[in-house]
Order: C-alpha cells, then sequence, then structure tokens
C-alpha cells in the first residue's frame, strides 16, 4: 500500500522553506482559498490539519473564515510553493472577489457583509445556511467550490444555465454549513475522516448527482452582466453605487414594510416573476429574514423582478411606484440610500411633471 507523503521541507517554527512541492495543481477559475486547499491536501493524502502546519498555518486558523481573513503573506507563501502567478493566488480570496459589493452607499440590515450567505446557523430564523453548488460543475474533475457559490447575489450557474442547489437532496441540509468555510466544516466529520467537497457532511450523498433545474432567461443574463460589473478594474464608483440601488431594490420587494404590498403586487404582474412572501421568523420576536439568509428560489425570484424593474431606468420603476401610489419615504426610508440618481428617480415619481 502507498504510504502518505510526509513533507520535510520545513524550518524552524514550521514555516515553509520555499521550495515548489512536486506536485502542485494550481487553482481552477474561480475557486476560493479553502477549496484549494482541501485539493493540495487531499493530492498528498494528508490530514489537512497536517497540511496547514506544514504551511505554517496555526491550525486555529480555521476558526475563522479563511476565504476573506487569509493575510496576504500565506497566499505569497502559497504561490511560491505551487510556482502560481500571485495574482491567481489572490484571486482565490473572497474579498478580492466582490470588492465592489460591500457598499458604504446604503445602509443595509444584513447579517454579516451585504450580498454574502452567512454560513452556519441564524439566530434571526434558526435556519441553517450554507453553499449553493451546480451539480454539473461539480462533476468536473476535479471537484471545487467557486466564489460564486457563497454570493446570495448569484442564483444560477450561467455556464450550464441551471439554478443552483443550496439544500442536500439526501437529506436536505445545508451545504457545507459552517460559519469558517469550507474548512471548519471539518468539524462535523472528525480529524481522520476525508472531507469530499463533493459529498454531504451529512449523509455522504453525492452532490453530482443531484438533479438540475434549468434557470430563466433573463436571470442567466442578469447574472452574466453583475458577474462582469464584479470584474471592474479600477475605482468602480459607478459599479458600487448600481449595487446599492440594486441592493435597495430587492430590499423593497422582500421586507417587512407593508407600504410596499401594493408595489410588489405591481411589479409581480408586469415582470412575470411570482411574488414572495416574506419567510415568518422562527422566534416571535425575531427579526424578519434578510434576503441573504433567504433559499435559492427565493432569491432567484426577487432578483429576476429586481433585475426586469431596474431596466430601462428609470421609465419602470417610476411608472410601478405611481401605479402603487407608494409614498414617497417608504422607497427610501430613514434615507438609507444616498445614491444621487436613485434619489432623482424617486423624486421624479411624484413631481406631476
Amino acid at each position: 500500500m502507498d504510504r502518505p507523503f510526509r513533507p520535510q521541507a520545513t524550518c524552524a517554527g514550521g514555516d515553509l522553506m520555499g521550495s515548489l512541492l512536486p506536485c502542485r495543481p494550481k487553482p481552477r477559475p474561480d475557486e476560493l482559498l479553502s477549496s484549494w486547499l482541501i485539493r493540495l491536501a487531499d493530492m498528498y493524502r494528508m490530514r489537512l490539519r497536517d497540511f496547514m502546519q506544514f504551511l505554517g498555518i496555526a491550525w486555529h486558523f480555521h476558526s475563522s473564515d479563511i476565504d476573506r481573513l487569509a493575510p496576504e503573506p500565506l497566499l505569497a507563501q502559497l504561490s511560491e510553493m505551487t510556482g502560481t502567478a500571485l495574482h491567481e493566488a489572490m484571486g482565490t480570496l473572497l474579498r478580492n472577489r466582490v470588492r465592489l459589493l460591500p457598499v458604504s452607499e446604503v445602509q443595509i440590515e444584513s447579517p454579516s457583509w451585504a450580498w454574502l450567505i452567512p454560513l452556519g446557523h441564524s439566530r434571526r430564523s434558526g435556519r441553517m445556511a450554507g453553499y449553493q453548488f451546480c451539480p454539473v460543475c461539480l462533476a468536473t474533475d476535479p471537484p471545487y467550490f467557486r466564489w460564486q457559490w457563497s454570493v446570495a447575489l448569484c442564483c444560477c450557474c450561467i455556464v450550464h444555465r441551471t439554478l443552483l442547489t443550496d439544500r442536500c437532496p439526501g437529506c436536505a441540509s445545508a451545504i457545507h454549513s459552517n460559519p469558517h468555510g469550507l474548512l471548519g466544516a471539518l468539524r462535523t466529520l472528525g480529524d481522520d475522516q476525508p472531507f469530499s467537497l463533493e459529498r454531504c457532511t451529512n449523509c455522504r450523498f453525492d452532490f453530482r448527482r443531484a438533479q438540475v433545474q434549468l434557470a430563466p432567461e433573463s436571470l442567466i443574463q442578469s447574472q452574466s452582466s453583475y458577474e462582469n460589473l464584479m470584474r471592474t478594474k479600477g475605482q468602480g464608483t459607478e459599479v458600487i453605487e448600481f449595487f446599492a440601488v440594486l441592493r435597495q431594490i430587492v430590499s423593497l420587494l422582500f421586507g417587512e414594510n407593508r407600504g410596499l404590498e401594493e408595489l410588489r403586487q405591481v411589479v409581480a404582474r408586469r415582470s412575470g416573476a411570482p411574488r414572495i412572501d416574506m419567510p415568518n421568523p422562527y422566534e416571535p420576536d425575531a427579526e424578519i429574514l434578510s434576503f441573504e439568509e433567504a433559499d435559492v428560489h427565493a432569491r432567484a425570484a426577487v432578483l429576476n423582478a429586481a433585475g426586469w424593474l431596474i431596466q430601462d431606468w428609470p421609465t419602470r420603476f417610476v411608472t410601478c411606484c405611481r401605479d402603487a401610489e407608494v409614498r414617497h419615504p417608504a422607497l427610501n426610508r430613514k434615507g438609507v440610500v444616498s445614491v444621487r440618481w436613485f434619489l432623482e428617480a424617486t423624486v421624479s415619481a411624484y413631481e406631476p411633471n
């Protein structure tokens, strides 16, 4: 039987000496850092704990969200070890992929970062939230997890034109649900059990066998444009403002403001997207579930309606607001949006000329 690889090229304190690994798979397109590390460890048949210690990473670091919090020196070291271009290694960090999504132009009542799915148990709803996945994507060799699968804004696979899946078809549990990311999922398995990205940590169901559901063409086109915007280089002020307004429109269609009920009905009738009722809180006094915590089908319906509403701006938005007789304060409650072109559109909805 083959013996597991046990690298010895470490110096005092566990830091790597900088030599190339004999086998060094590069990060796949859009792959998360934690997914890449898991694949590297699997390549050498090492427990992830041992492999991270070999890299000089303190094991307690797996209790943090490594995809957002990993320091740049770690990426530089990993880049040198694997012969990977530094910009490709840095691309595995979630914070570098969604740098245009955190917005200061709108105050969002979100459990964590705006647009990011809060992994783990929600105190607001009692729901366990986890990653999404595309079964067809996971069937590639090797299987790996994409950054889009942790973003609530992404509900479909634009490559295979299918809706993403966010629950295990075998046991209905959340996908690798843990606030510490994919690395944190090891806590549910134990140190000696292998971690398979393509299998449920609860029932071992093979996600590659999950049935696929075609996504609406309008949703695919919208998400494709959003992903292209997130790749925009430079300051991206206009892009940041766009996502701020889009998130505000989402909150108008999926929120607790009862004064917007007629607007939701008008948008549902005209867009053809189903109207989404607000999920009931788990506890009687709990806050309403946020958009980022909703399931993929609810998010897809809301984003489809929001994508329709923001087209031909501001004509559709203004017309629907007028027909629904929405009061002006309801569209920008407590002045949460400071984007000028959104404010101009809301004002024009109430001026006779």
